[in-house]
């Protein structure tokens, strides 16, 4: 009786603890799965974060972009407002002359005005008539200036104070523009591809910079070329 009483004992106690357990892994199971979820859910959180922003900065990149072109707009309309200057034009007393200096190229005579380019100091310019701005007293000479490019020419607005005659000890020093004389030799090319060219006709052109008697000219089309210095013929003043 006793063997029977302890066996069905032991098959309640096996019964409870099967059951206990059942629960136990069950419950176990949720909190993993609630685990994962609150992972899951962070990371949503982290990645709405990201996306907002991301989202912002999209948000200020077109705000900007936006105030970018507001602005250029606002500067081509200015750009392409007439213009009304006050202005005494007058003969040059010389039809050449050297810049000691870099010089702005202004469309018209006024520091307030657009600006063409820079002309390197050295540049020999064609001069047209002198200008006086009025506003400002300021004195302008309407020059042209050599390009090799397309327009072969550019004509522009520099402030007088900074070209001077063209007297001739200043031919040497001039750097725009120089000749490469015909028949000369000149090397083409960069490297180990340079190549040896004798000149059919003048090649005008202007200084790059100089190796040690070799003279860099650039020239139209974007060409570089090397030749020596004996075969560079510079401007001649008309001053005696």
């Amino acid at each position: 009786m006793k063997k029977i009483v302890f066996i069905v004992f032991s098959v309640i106690v096996i019964a409870f603890a099967w059951f206990y357990s059942d629960l136990w892994l069950e419950h176990q199971s949720e909190l993993d799965n609630t685990v994962i979820l609150q992972r899951e859910i962070a990371e949503l959180k982290d990645n709405e974060e990201v996306l907002q922003e991301r989202l912002q900065e999209q948000m200020m990149l077109k705000n900007n972009e936006k105030m970018l072109v507001t602005q250029l707009k606002k500067e081509l309309e200015l750009a392409l407002m007439p213009v009304s200057l006050a202005l005494d034009h007058k003969n040059s007393d010389a039809s050449q002359r050297f810049l000691r200096e870099n010089a702005n190229l202004w469309f018209l005579p006024g520091e307030d005005q657009a600006m063409i380019t820079v002309v390197e100091k050295g540049t020999l310019v064609k001069v047209f008539q002198e200008t006086v701005n009025l506003e400002t007293q300021e004195v302008y000479l309407y020059v042209e200036i050599p390009n090799y490019a397309d327009p072969t020419s550019i004509r522009g607005y520099i402030l007088k104070d900074k070209a001077i005659y063209f007297t001739p000890d200043l031919e040497k020093e001039v750097i725009n523009p120089i000749k490469i004389s015909k028949g000369s030799t000149v090397m083409e090319g960069d490297g180990d591809s340079l190549q040896e060219i004798v000149l059919e006709e003048d090649l005008t052109g202007y200084l790059l910079r100089m190796e040690a008697d070799v003279v860099v000219l650039g020239t139209y089309g974007g060409r570089e070329v090397r030749t020596a210095l004996k075969n560079i013929v510079y401007p001649e003043s008309s001053i005696d």
